[in-house]
């Protein structure tokens, strides 16, 4: 998922890009403090999210967003601002979501999990999905494991981010077990 946070303010983009690196982990994030590079970025990758801040000093982010729609039409635009009365005209370009700052990440979840337009992914990739239920996809068909637990130990692997893990540790995980006898060994190993 590319995902584009617009806000001239440093400190409340700052506070924003973090938030949603802990929502999205995976996800391509570029924070941006000014329109025009924001409309410069849009042209050259299509974002599936861009949040934008509404009143900015160059042009505000309802006028940035239409910008963004017509470059991308499939963008999804969640407003994140300080004031409420300017969600009606939100509502009228046709907007994913409306935040108010300071952002929780609760509403930030909530935004990426009703986004208006759903995410296309056309590359032939491993994909996992984490929001929901836990999903993988190979070439957007969804992957079938055999048994339960080897669903189980992915979503660990994945959740580890390459950090090592041992046997032990592994079937104490997944058979729910404070020390790993011989047969749940035998059995990860197989």
């Amino acid at each position: 998922m590319r995902i584009m946070i617009v806000d001239d303010e440093k400190y409340a983009m700052k506070q924003l890009c973090s938030v949603v690196e802990q929502v999205a982990p995976g996800a391509e994030i570029v924070c941006i403090n000014e329109c025009d590079d924001a409309v410069e970025a849009a042209k050259h990758k299509n974002y599936d999210v861009a949040f934008l801040d509404i009143q900015m000093p160059e042009k505000d982010g309802l006028e940035l967003a239409k910008e963004l729609k017509d470059i991308y039409k499939y963008i999804n635009i969640v407003f994140v601002t300080g004031y409420s009365q300017y969600a009606l005209d939100a509502l009228k370009i046709h907007c994913s979501g409306y935040v108010l700052k300071p952002a929780k990440k609760e509403d930030i979840e909530d935004a990426l999990a009703n986004l208006r337009a759903p995410i296309q992914y056309n590359d032939n990739k491993l994909r996992v999905q984490c929001f929901g239920s836990f999903e993988v996809f190979y070439n957007n068909k969804p992957v079938n494991f055999d048994r339960s637990k080897t669903k189980e130990l992915f979503a660990y692997l994945i959740d580890r981010r390459g950090a090592a893990a041992t046997t032990g540790e592994l079937c104490g995980i997944l058979w729910d077990e404070k020390s790993a006898d011989e047969s749940s060994k035998i059995t990860l190993e197989i």
